[in-house]
This record gives structure tokens, sequence and C-alpha cells, in this order.
């Protein structure tokens, strides 16, 4: 278990390499932080990662999370490189960790 607050529970599995979180509003579990509620899974495979960012779209509660602002997603350890695959997604840093910039209300490929 990487974190189990209000802001964010998360846990990672190694192996096989992946990390899920849920980010209810800004917070960070281990290397993987978020400005925003996001819904994260990391997936890392012989030095190759896979990044999937949904939002955490909750209906029928009082505490309903609504994803309708841009979003920062920081996955924090080295990259020399980032290949977005859908258009809501902006690659902002890479290097020393990396950053993505995503805007809510974007369906990624199927």
């Amino acid at each position: 278990m990487l974190a189990n607050t209000a802001a964010v529970q998360a846990v990672a599995v190694r192996p096989p390499g992946l990390t899920a979180a849920d980010f209810w509003q800004p917070g960070q579990a281990g290397r993987l932080a978020s400005t925003g509620p996001a819904s994260v899974l990391v997936r890392e495979v012989r030095g190759a990662t896979t990044i999937r960012i949904s939002g955490p779209d909750r209906s029928g509660n009082p505490f309903e999370v609504v994803w309708d602002r841009p979003v920062e997603v920081v996955w924090d350890r080295p990259v020399r490189g980032a290949v977005p695959v859908d258009p809501g997604i902006e690659v902002r840093a890479t290097g020393r960790r990396l950053v993505l910039g995503v805007d809510p209300g974007t369906a990624g490929p199927r």
C-alpha cells in the first residue's frame, strides 16, 4: 500500500510492475503525484512504462468528484522521452521526471 488517505488511495505491485492510484484531490503516492482528481495506472515492463489516466467519476454520492479542469500527473522517475497517444494529453516535461498535462472531457483511443 502506497497511500490510503482521503486524498489518495494507491498500491504498487512488484512484480508485475504495476502502480495504481485514485487521486480524489491533489496528492502524492510514492513516485506518482497529481494536482487534482485522477485515476492513474502505471505499468513498467522491461524498461518501458505505460501510463493510463482517467477521471475518477462517481455518481450517486454527495461527495461527487467532478473532473472539470486540467490536471498535471507527475511520474517522478527519469524519462528520456514520451509518446502521447491521446490529444487530451500533453507531455510537459521529461528528463529527471515525467510531467503530463491532462485535459478533461476527451476520450482516449479505443
